[in-house]
């Protein structure tokens, strides 16, 4: 019998597989290759996503910001016509490169049909017996010139109205990614636009997604462009729900509105979706200010025990990024793996701020498995 989950290895790319009942998802991630530039990026993207079949629901691109601008209009010609999102993001290279990677969600066997604004692609919607999903990716404000709090509340909002357009609502959002310039100087208006949103759209009384928060600049110079995934039920089949962290408190806690993580299962396999995650201690505070080795030991513990809790592993990651503050610390992450046996993980790594200044680490990765029979 063929797996349900695979992942394919290699020294720049993986590729994982995702076998569903009747169709298949992909996740392809790519490291850059030694003095690859931003061009050459995208071609080598463009050239696994044909070779992995399917249809791109979305992509993001990791590098200097006119690195990565070169390699979107790079492949804006090699993926003509576009119609799912793009996210071009400055995710600095930690080796003073071009480019720090890419990554890339395909659909086989399911039609997608894009979701647009503004006649822009936001997203992609497509759906079996069992669930509608949408992936959404470069939400951005309808003004980047607005304070940076309103163009949060606006970016959200954003996100609610192209859900709204193919019948979904904010309140089917699993995960959201809000990648933000100048984070450290507006993650407190983040968190208050957040709340705000949230209290007012009534998301406190459902499922509050789980979300990555990091800095990250965009071409368009807003305060922040999101991301995010969202299901809507069609049976009973089909199950998200929250996962809490065994060994952190709530994130709602010190003010911040993201669930931990979101499990969701359609019966055949399960997603784990797992928020960024960094050194926090048990009572909301940074843990081990200044110590990088401490902090990214915790900080896969905190990782390592969510997955327990849901019966995986790290060997169940299918694609994952992770953020330093100091590009020293860039082998920080895969030397912890390899003391505990485990293999590198499918990720691409750059250099960002964290949400607070004393935090020197982030990791958020998705793992998925068999649902036992």
């Amino acid at each position: 019998m063929t797996a349900r989950v695979t992942l394919d290895r290699g020294e720049f790319a993986d590729t994982a597989t995702i076998r569903h009942e009747g169709w298949t998802e992909k996740h392809i991630t790519l490291r850059a290759l030694p003095g690859e530039d931003g061009p050459a990026l995208a071609r080598r993207l463009a050239s696994a996503c044909a070779a992995a079949g399917g249809s791109v629901a979305d992509a993001m691109l990791f590098g200097r910001r006119q690195d990565v601008d070169a390699a979107a209009a790079t492949l804006e010609v090699e993926a003509a016509p576009r119609t799912w999102p793009l996210m071009a993001l400055d995710g600095h290279p930690l080796d003073g490169s071009a480019m720090a990677g890419a990554q890339a969600h395909l659909i086989d066997g399911l039609a997608l049909k894009p979701i647009l604004q503004g006649g822009r692609p936001v997203g992609s919607l497509y759906a079996d017996d069992r669930a509608r999903y949408a992936s959404l990716a470069d939400v951005g404000p309808a003004s980047g010139a607005a304070p940076a709090g309103d163009q949060v509340y606006s970016a959200l909002a954003g996100v609610d109205e192209a859900l709204s357009g193919v019948g979904m609502a904010f309140g089917n959002i699993t995960r959201t990614w809000l990648f933000v310039d100048r984070l450290l100087e507006c993650y407190d208006d983040l968190n208050q636009a957040r709340n705000r949103f949230f209290t007012e759209r009534r998301v406190f009384d459902g499922l509050v997604p789980a979300s990555t928060g990091i800095a990250g600049a965009n071409p368009r110079g807003e305060t922040l462009v999101m991301a995010a995934t969202a299901v809507e039920a069609l049976d009973g089949r089909v199950t998200p729900f929250r996962v809490g962290s065994p060994l952190q408190c709530s994130a709602h806690d010190y003010g911040s509105s993201f669930s931990r993580a979101m499990e969701l299962t359609d019966g055949v396999v399960t997603r784990l979706q797992v928020s960024g995650t960094a050194s926090i201690a048990p009572s909301g505070a940074t843990a081990h200010v200044g110590r990088s080795v401490e902090q990214v030991e915790l900080t896969m513990r905190v990782v390592e025990a969510i997955l327990i809790s849901r019966g995986m592993s790290f060997a169940d990651t299918t694609r994952a990024l992770i953020y330093v503050k100091r590009p020293e610390d860039a082998l920080l992450p895969e030397q912890w793996l390899k003391a505990q046996g485990v293999d590198p993980l499918p990720a691409v790594t750059m250099e960002a701020d964290v949400c607070r200044d004393d935090l020197l680490f982030e990791i958020e990765l998705d793992a998925w498995a068999a649902v036992d029979c």
